[in-house]
């Protein structure tokens, strides 16, 4: 009496199930019975499908060999093959779910149709593309617009966003975080738009006052960018980018508690590109004289792990702006 009450109750889970099922049998793995869900499926009708193998219904040839299916499911009990794909009778192609399951007499084949989802998981996918393209441009229309207001630091933001970005890496950072860290990089001196440029490109060291004004252009940076909704917090890197670990940086005097780490990286790949190129008021100071910069005051100025990172990839790989 069991043995028919479970015998029908497996039969209504059969038919009435969503995904499409598919039972086996072990020697040849020819179809002996198909449910409703996988003849809709597949476009065959249940009769057409029995005595078929799963290769006769567009499933791959190579993936669905019975012999090995067979041994795999002795000892694990299921197989699973994610995000594959089958030809349905029309030459359609379905992403699908597929789950073979071992039994006494046969082997149940579950078919999840996952096309839907993977249509919408890649239409995502090019939107977050698309946005991002779009971003990059307009990016780069921000940086461009900030290095022709001074000549004299084209292509700083692009070396300062190389360099923070291979500091990043080096230090473990996730895929996001640097890519948040280029981008703050790249218009990291957008702020300079305010300042006038006979002070930005005067071939004299600045006066005291006219230095102090210079300064505003991390605050202004950050008045620019604060309202735009970037993936990550670019207005306050960019505001924090000259601050220092003893709090005696600008413009708000912040110590290494109260700043981003990706803001610590931009701090320092920002000094080592400016003390290694070339000014309106100086030439190159180069990257021995830099990296000298940055082991004197570490732990004073510099956070020392960002410092550590940023001379393994100079001393141990070499490291060049632009190469």
């Amino acid at each position: 009496m069991k043995d028919q009450i479970d015998q029908i109750n497996f039969e209504g889970i059969f038919e009435t199930a969503n995904d499409g099922i598919l039972l086996l049998e072990k020697s040849e793995g020819e179809i002996i019975h198909a449910n409703r869900a996988a003849s809709a499926m597949l476009g065959y009708s249940k009769k057409e499908c029995v005595g078929k193998k799963l290769t006769g219904i567009g499933f791959a040839d190579n993936q669905y060999d019975i012999q090995e299916i067979s041994r795999t499911l002795e000892k694990e009990g299921i197989i699973q093959y994610k995000d594959t794909s089958i030809k349905n009778k029309a030459g359609e192609t379905l992403d699908v779910d597929v789950y073979m399951i071992n039994n006494s007499s046969f082997i149940q084949c579950n078919i999840r149709d996952v096309t839907a989802r993977k249509r919408k998981e890649n239409d995502t996918k090019q939107n977050y593309l698309r946005t991002q393209k779009a971003l990059e441009a307009a990016i780069h229309a921000i940086s461009s617009l900030a290095e022709r207001r001074d000549p004299y630091v084209a292509g700083h933001q692009r070396r300062v966003a190389e360099l923070a970005r291979a500091i990043a890496a080096r230090m473990g950072l996730t895929t996001k975080q640097i890519e948040g860290i280029g981008m703050a990089a790249a218009i990291l001196d957008i702020g300079k738009i305010s300042i006038p440029a006979d002070i930005l490109g005067r071939p004299v060291k600045l006066t005291a006052s006219e230095f102090n004004f210079v300064k505003t252009h991390a605050k202004s940076g950050y008045d620019i960018l604060k309202d735009i909704e970037f993936p990550w917090p670019v207005a306050r890197m960019i505001i924090e980018h000259h601050e220092r670990v003893n709090g005696s940086g600008y413009p708000n005097g912040l110590t290494k508690d109260d700043t981003l780490l990706e803001s610590r990286i931009l701090a320092v790949a920002d000094v080592v590109e400016a003390m290694t190129s070339r000014r309106s008021y100086r030439p190159s100071l180069g990257i021995d004289a830099a990296l000298n910069e940055i082991i004197r005051n570490k732990r004073i100025l510099y956070d020392p792990e960002v410092v550590n990172a940023c001379l393994s990839i100079f001393k141990m790989n070499n490291y060049k702006f632009g190469g």
